[in-house]
């Protein structure tokens, strides 16, 4: 894949440090400096490092925090859509009316947005990123008092976005991300693939990406392809509009500054109009490790026998899928290995290394090791068995199987397919 990757300089938010050396709060730590703004919709880029909870503040949606900042809208309408996505912490939300923190009332709180919706992977843990927190509430034309807090105290960047629907319906979206994995040496830029989906009845506005706050990539950037060869088309760094039932590819970029061990890099799919596209790890999100030395970097795809991304298991039986990739890094040995995204999941998983023909060059194992040059591609089966005879209902979001390529442990390479059982 070759195209000309145009870099920006991604928005930093600068720190604030007191004469002594201790972390300043921040202008909008309590609710009487509350930060005003204006409009029927808005995004606003804060921090809540440094900030406090007040004598008198109530807890935000059931958590104690303690490190709240506040914003207030004014002049909205309608029903108002507010949420953290994108946000670097572990965020509360909560909205009232009143006109100080001891008359508070409370509209509407919200601690995850989408509990749940990150499963983990083999012995990972779930990105504490994607517990960024959405709510709404009904306005008729007063003050609305935001609190925005981080979790059991958590302190970082926050990223606070709302809409009124007064400006039009809301549309819902999904997403994905090919590959889903890759490893590049720090300050080497990495690219990949999205696709995302109006899935809603009307058209989505002002579509683009962007990441998670927090994390240490520079230089974020975005374009949309053409889906039949991956080129890029239109400019760089520019929303466009999708359709009803229709789908929008582009293809982003970014460069690690700091070292990362398979971090799950969620990615924010934005539209003007648009319900956030929940995070799911090895789906929509992409997984990223950064490396001192030169690493191997595997790009991988994966195909099943339907060509559907689905692999259909008998009950009681097995089934098989493939996965081919090429190293664009450095030489190296690779383990390969298949997971199911869920370890309760009934399967056992076998793969081996396949020749041109598509036969194994050994027994089926756990896992394989294989020495990738730089450029070359090999391929592999991976066999599922439905070892129980439970079935496997489909739900793409949480019944996978992860195709993983690993140095030393972390994460260079994945891809993953869906997994069903059927009669």
């Amino acid at each position: 894949m070759k195209f000309a990757i145009i870099r920006i300089l991604i928005f930093a938010l600068p720190l604030f440090f007191l004469s002594m050396g201790a972390q300043a709060q921040p202008a909008n730590d309590n609710f009487a400096q509350s930060t005003n703004v204006f409009g029927q919709s808005g995004e606003l880029l804060l921090d809540n490092t440094g900030a406090t909870k007040q004598a008198s503040e109530p807890n935000h949606a059931s958590n104690a925090g303690g490190a709240t900042i506040w914003v207030t809208l004014n002049g909205i309408g309608g029903r108002v859509f507010v949420d953290t996505e994108g946000s670097e912490i572990d965020t509360l939300l909560a909205t009232y009316t009143g006109n100080s923190v001891n008359t508070l009332n409370l509209l509407n709180e919200n601690d995850d947005r989408d509990p749940g919706s990150i499963p983990a992977q083999g012995n990972r843990t779930v990105a504490s990123r994607a517990s960024t927190s959405r709510t709404f509430f009904d306005v008729v034309g007063i003050p609305y008092r935001i609190a925005i807090d981080g979790k059991n105290g958590a302190q970082g960047k926050i990223r606070l976005r709302w809409r009124s629907q007064n400006l039009g319906p809301l549309t819902q979206g999904v997403a994905a991300v090919s590959p889903s994995a890759r490893a590049v040496q720090i300050g080497n830029l990495v690219s990949a693939f999205a696709t995302m989906i109006n899935a809603g009845a009307v058209t989505a506005n002002n579509c683009a990406l962007g990441f998670t706050l927090g994390l240490p990539l520079d230089a974020f950037f975005f374009q949309t392809t053409d889906p039949l060869t991956n080129a890029p088309v239109g400019t760089a760094n520019t929303p466009v509009n999708i359709a009803p039932g229709a789908a929008q590819s582009f293809v982003f970029s970014f460069t690690p500054s700091a070292a990362l061990n398979g971090e799950p890099v969620e990615i924010a799919y934005r539209c003007d109009n648009m319900g956030v596209v929940a995070a799911i790890e090895g789906v929509n999100t992409f997984q990223l490790t950064a490396t001192v030395n030169p690493t191997p970097d595997l790009v991988s795809i994966s195909a099943t026998p339907d060509g559907d991304g689905i692999v259909k298991i008998p009950v009681g039986g097995a089934a098989a899928f493939s996965v081919a990739a090429i190293n664009i890094g450095s030489n190296g040995t690779i383990t390969f290995r298949s997971i199911a995204s869920d370890a309760t999941l009934p399967l056992l998983i076998f793969v081996c290394e396949t020749d041109n023909a598509g036969a194994c060059m050994q027994p089926p194992a756990a896992s394989v090791n294989a020495l990738f040059g730089t450029n070359e591609s090999r391929t592999f089966s991976i066999f599922l068995n439905n070892t129980d005879n439970t079935p496997i209902v489909l739900d793409p979001a949480k019944t996978r199987a992860v195709a993983e390529f690993l140095v030393n442990g972390q994460v260079v390479g994945a891809t993953s397919v869906a997994v069903q059982t059927v009669p």
